[in-house]
């Protein structure tokens, strides 16, 4: 599991060192406080501000909170606090100053504008590899049914390696996400204010996308591993009911063991129907948030990119 994120945000300016009654102590002159930056207005003048810390606060709550018994459930929570998260940062990008600051950066050594765009582009190209390898594994997953079914091992061995490959791709994305929330540290310029703010929204991103990729792996995995287990079975299993066609009635001893092959065979069949009936729910629940969360990452680049756009 990704380590919760680091850093917290605190948008007001210190004040002067005081004594305890709000005084200046005299033993050392005070200091003007720092100038606070034109970027962001305060939580007071603008709610944005303090909507975007709300979501970051509810989307480390839930990748700290673990998986719950039913992933579905818990990985489409993940996804809808991205998208929360994605709205809040739309209302923030919205306000003047967050405009002027954006068109600002670009000429400047920040280069806050350069680094949304680019963790923009990056999480819209991973989210949206997830929505295609949703779709092909739904595509397996009811392929592998059929095989159970209709206990044909040689086909859902086929099936089984091909969602073992749909997990390693699942699995690869995480680090791909979490390569966008590794940044510099907060910029000392007039921004900011606002950079650290972004680069909080982009490591809570990387973070929950990196815990729903692998929590969807998770699935995979479990589906891959109880059919394969299935296919084994189920071929022996076809492999004695041809033998019994073409051979003499058998001995009570080989009719045990064939009975004991069709027993596992179907102990096996069922534990990877319910594994497969798991991930196909799984997969229903994902299709929708998760084309949700690409349309919003998708927005919020073009939004930029139109401030950006004289």
């Amino acid at each position: 599991m990704v380590a919760r994120f680091r850093r917290s945000i605190s948008l007001p300016g210190r004040n002067p060192k005081s004594d305890g009654g709000g005084r200046v102590c005299p033993l050392q002159p005070a200091k003007p406080p720092p100038a606070r930056s034109t970027s962001l207005p305060s939580h007071a003048e603008q709610p944005a501000v303090a909507q975007v810390e709300e979501e970051l606060r509810a989307a480390g709550v839930w990748h700290s909170s673990g998986a719950e018994p039913l992933p579905s459930s818990w990985l489409c929570s993940g996804l809808l606090r991205l998208e929360l998260l994605l709205l809040a940062l739309d209302e923030v990008l919205q306000l003047p100053q967050t405009q002027e600051a954006l068109r600002r950066s670009r000429c400047g050594p920040s280069a806050v504008a350069e680094k949304l765009l680019s963790d923009l582009l990056l999480f819209a190209d991973v989210h949206g590899s997830f929505r295609m390898v949703i779709v092909s594994l739904q595509e397996l997953q009811a392929a592998a049914q059929a095989a159970v079914r209709r206990r044909d091992g040689e086909r859902l061995a086929s099936l089984g390696r091909s969602l073992r490959k749909a997990e390693k791709e699942l699995t690869a994305m995480a680090p791909v996400a979490l390569g966008k929330g590794e940044q510099e540290p907060h910029s000392s310029t007039p921004d900011g204010e606002l950079a650290a703010i972004l680069k909080e929204v982009s490591a809570a991103t990387a973070a929950v996308s990196a815990a729903v990729f692998r929590g969807t792996a998770a699935a995979v995995s479990l589906a891959a591993a109880v059919s394969l287990a299935a296919a084994v079975v189920g071929s022996k299993s076809s492999s004695w009911a041809a033998l019994r066609r073409r051979v003499p009635p058998m001995s009570s001893y080989s009719k045990n063991s064939v009975a004991a092959e069709e027993e596992t065979a179907g102990k096996r069949s069922t534990a990877a129907m319910a594994a497969l009936a798991e991930l196909g729910e799984c997969l229903s629940a994902l299709e929708i948030p998760s084309e949700r969360t690409f349309r919003r990452l998708i927005n919020a680049r073009v939004s930029v990119l139109n401030i950006l756009t004289p």
